[in-house]
């Protein structure tokens, strides 16, 4: 990876936790449009580039492994309480629940960052021509598909902190120590991290994994609702669709 692919990984999700200081409260039709404009891109990402690419190189057991990823997105959830979807439940002064879920956030996030430290490599190595795009664009989707999930969970994350009774700068730290931990991972795949097989076991995990976060970001959106799609819903899905074929050919 790059050092503007690094910092990237690392200033989206820490910028995104700042408004958090400032909104006391998103407008929630805004909020729904966004998330789900988060969802499209994401599902698209891992229907038209990551799936393709991963069952390209597939191994009998590839199929478990997405499975797998999608598997521990659920039980990720029930540790950070859907907090990597931009939900909020927190209370004033129940700060003892606020580090639970930055650890399990963190986890999701170390899991995440792994396949992207040696993306490059890995498919570079494995001489195949048949895969959608080059192995740079589809890095980049999935570079994007991880960091645009994580700024409405920083957000989310954030005001966590700030409800749960946290002062300001405990709140940005533990937001940098959230922010970081991709960074880092992707960091020790890249110089540490060389066997192909477990790269391709962390891909397709992470794959199944953005899968998850993309399906429940979609259908969620309406919560108990009639599920009925406005015309502004339908434009958000969409671009969002649309952003995620965008180099795919």
């Amino acid at each position: 990876m790059h050092l503007w692919e690094y910092l990237l990984l690392f200033l989206t999700p820490f910028l995104g936790g700042l408004p958090a200081f400032g909104i006391s409260k998103l407008n929630p039709s805004l909020s729904k449009l966004i998330l789900l404009f988060n969802g499209a891109f994401i599902l698209g990402v891992a229907l038209l580039q990551l799936i393709p690419e991963v069952f390209s190189h597939a191994q009998p057991q590839t199929g478990l492994w997405v499975l797998g990823g999608f598997v521990l997105q659920l039980l990720l959830e029930e540790w950070s309480g859907g907090v990597e979807h931009g939900h909020v439940h927190a209370e004033h002064g129940k700060k003892n629940l606020a580090i639970p879920v930055l650890l399990g956030l963190c986890l999701h996030a170390f899991i995440e960052g792994l396949p992207l430290g040696a993306y490059r490599e890995f498919m570079d190595g494995l001489e195949h021509h048949h895969h959608h795009g080059s192995s740079n664009d589809n890095f980049h989707h999935l570079l994007f598909g991880i960091i645009l999930h994580n700024i409405p969970a920083s957000f989310a994350l954030c005001s966590f902190f700030l409800i749960s009774g946290y002062k300001h700068w405990s709140a940005i730290g533990l937001l940098t120590i959230f922010a970081i931990t991709a960074p880092i991972s992707a960091f020790l795949a890249q110089h540490f991290l060389n066997n192909n097989s477990w790269l391709q076991v962390l891909l397709a995990m992470v794959t199944g994994n953005l899968l998850q976060i993309g399906a429940s970001l979609l259908f969620e959106n309406d919560g108990h609702s009639s599920h009925h799609f406005s015309w502004r819903k339908w434009l958000a899905l969409l671009a969002g669709f649309g952003l995620a074929a965008l180099h795919f050919h």
